[in-house]
């Protein structure tokens, strides 16, 4: 009975200590698919390339990241601010160069690489998605 009791308690703390801390931007559901093979999707053809596509809370941020030399290497953003998610003005658009997603409400960057904040006044990272890579298609999902 004493060893049961030890077992339980263990897995019990356990449990409690690998608890993972949420997201600020709020979960949806998220299954979108978007072919590779048309126009709005070139910017994916080459590594460093992002585009917009709808899903996620505020929209998605697809991005091509091309580690290790692998073709299917992308990255899934949701364009909501973490820090801002419920203001109108908190969505992240896509810099010039296709490097950083800044958020429309203040000077917060992120990285569109693994999505980490940039500076020392940012610590939550973007929320990202899994990301498949089906030949033509990505399938982006939660």
């Amino acid at each position: 009975m004493n060893k049961h009791f030890v077992f339980v308690f263990l897995v019990s703390l356990l449990a409690i200590s690998c608890k993972r801390e949420r997201h600020p931007v709020p979960e949806v559901f998220v299954d979108a698919y978007i072919p590779l093979n048309i126009p709005s999707s070139l910017p994916l053809m080459s590594p460093g390339g992002a585009i917009y596509h709808e899903g996620g809370y505020k929209g998605l941020i697809i991005y091509r990241r091309m580690l290790s030399n692998s073709s299917d290497d992308f990255a899934a953003y949701d364009r909501a601010c973490p820090n801002d998610w419920e203001r109108t003005c908190g969505r992240i658009n896509i810099s010039n160069d296709m490097q950083f997603g800044y958020c429309g409400c203040d000077t917060a960057q992120y990285l569109l690489y693994d999505g980490s904040a940039v500076g020392d006044n940012q610590s939550v990272p973007l929320k990202f998605y899994r990301v498949q890579f089906l030949g033509n298609t990505l399938r982006v999902f939660n």
